[in-house]
């Protein structure tokens, strides 16, 4: 039977596990957890010991991880994911105001209205720890479900989001569609969606998907995939294609004329992405993450926003 300092000493070690798997190395493992790479990789080694399971191959370059390595490292992940609930919660109970608020925000909505709101945030509750995950679309409703982020702002839920999710609306964001000026489309700024069709669309898609059609592409035209906004912008401004982008996001490059905005004859997709506030239904957020959707709200929405609550259970 293990005693309390081997428990404890074990659940660092499934965090050092989990974060080498996550970084994809050891070096970069140490760098996220502020520690020496030779204590990384004394904890793995020594963790490889105790299960008698070797976790990475480390024949080549990087560490890769072995079959019974995968396996575990599901498990690691849940378990210190559920550890991490744990103790935000116990914060919680004992203060009324939780440690962190981890937030996954659509690359959609604007930057400069989440830096002012942390920054309020920070002033308001100094002891609370933000963190921010910029992803797309589809990715947050699985990190709020999965328990890794407690709030979460995106689009509208789509059918196949994960069960137990509420959302209010939290802002409108004006949208453009776009091409160079050197592109063929940028001569025409009211296309057709057969002209359109005739050129190359980008599109974003998150990081593990390769859907066959990707929302919000024209129906028969040639699409490349793209998984990263500021890609997305540069094949732009370079002229590979046209695409669709947050007004905000290019304020800049439309005034430079780096980009102009198009206005595509039966665009189907509208000029507007409507964006809600996303939670678990069972575990509504703390004190200071309602207070930082409240100032998005201030800071990005408008009168209409104003009556979003996250302080009940439905």
């Amino acid at each position: 039977m293990p005693d309390a300092a081997e428990e404890a000493l074990s659940l660092q070690q499934l965090r050092v596990f989990v974060a080498v798997v996550e970084e994809g190395s050891f070096s970069a493992a140490a760098r996220r957890l502020l520690r020496a790479q030779s204590a990384v990789s004394y904890s793995i080694a020594n963790l490889e010991r105790l299960l008698d399971v070797q976790l990475f191959e480390r024949s080549g370059r990087l560490p890769v991880l072995t079959p019974p390595g995968e396996a575990l490292y599901r498990e690691a992940r849940a378990v210190v994911m559920q550890v991490g609930r744990f103790r935000a919660r116990a914060g919680r109970l004992a203060s009324g105001i939780e440690p962190q608020v981890d937030v996954a925000v659509d690359h959609r909505f604007p930057l400069a209205a989440m830096m002012e709101a942390v920054d309020d945030l920070a002033r308001q509750y100094p002891s609370v720890t933000v963190t921010l995950r910029t992803v797309l679309g589809e990715a947050v409703a699985d990190l709020v479900a999965d328990g890794v982020s407690a709030l979460g702002i995106a689009g509208p839920l789509p059918p196949s989001a994960p069960p137990g999710l509420e959302q209010q609306p939290i802002a409108t964001i004006p949208m453009e569609v776009l091409a160079s000026p050197h592109h063929p489309l940028g001569r025409s700024t009211a296309p057709g969606l057969e002209e359109l069709g005739a050129h190359a669309q980008l599109v974003l898609i998150g990081r593990d998907a390769t859907p066959e059609e990707p929302v919000g592409s024209v129906p028969g035209g040639r699409v490349s995939q793209l998984t990263d906004p500021s890609t997305l912008q540069a094949f732009l401004r370079a002229g590979l294609g046209w695409g669709s982008l947050p007004t905000h996001a290019v304020a800049e490059d439309l005034r430079l004329r780096r980009l102009v905005a198009l206005r595509p004859a039966g665009w189907p997709l509208g000029y507007e992405a409507r964006l809600f506030v996303i939670h678990r239904r069972v575990d509504p957020p703390g004190l200071a993450a309602r207070s930082l959707v409240q100032r998005l709200v201030e800071l990005a929405g408008d009168d209409a926003y104003r009556g979003v609550d996250l302080s009940t259970r439905t």
